[in-house]
């Protein structure tokens, strides 16, 4: 059972790390594949996401996420993360 463990985890490790390298070309590729889209648009609303995180040493950090929603003119509206 031991020698079994050892031969199934590594494979099925290795096997994930190709599965999320896999799809992440494929995401890469059909993104680069995808029409730009070049429209008016304006911005209507802008926030910001906060998360806490309270370490056991006592130690705390946070981390920021931006975004904004923008409108073009049909009335549709997107929301991206900002840098």
């Amino acid at each position: 059972m031991f020698d079994l463990m050892f031969t199934i985890v590594p494979v099925l490790v290795i096997g994930m790390f190709i599965y999320v390298i896999v799809s992440g070309i494929g995401s890469w590729h059909k993104n680069n594949n995808s029409p730009r889209l070049s429209v008016p648009v304006k911005i209507v609303t802008k926030r910001a996401d906060t998360m806490y995180t309270h370490h056991e040493d006592m130690m705390s950090s946070s981390h920021t996420t931006y975004y904004v929603t923008f409108e073009v003119e049909s009335g549709d509206r997107i929301e991206l993360v900002v840098p």
